[in-house]
């Protein structure tokens, strides 16, 4: 599946995976050049900022957020 987004292609054949949300059905991936996106169960492709990966992330999968962004500080 691709979409042109603001002049990136966004394409799940080539974008690693990330996060799969059974929730809202979303699939969240990160693409080589590290954009982030999400398909929606409908198939629509919209883009996510790393903030709000970080924060999806950093709420949801530990481990796959120091994979991508490293160990985080202690508060």
């Amino acid at each position: 599946m691709k979409a042109i987004i603001n002049g990136y292609v966004y394409d799940t054949e080539t974008a690693e995976l990330i996060y799969v949300d059974t929730a809202t059905n979303r699939r969240y991936y990160v693409t080589p050049n590290r954009r982030f996106f999400f398909v929606c169960f409908n198939g629509i492709i919209q883009c996510i900022s790393e903030e709000n990966v970080k924060k999806l992330l950093g709420e949801h999968d530990y481990d796959k957020y120091v994979e991508l962004f490293g160990e985080p500080r202690e508060g």
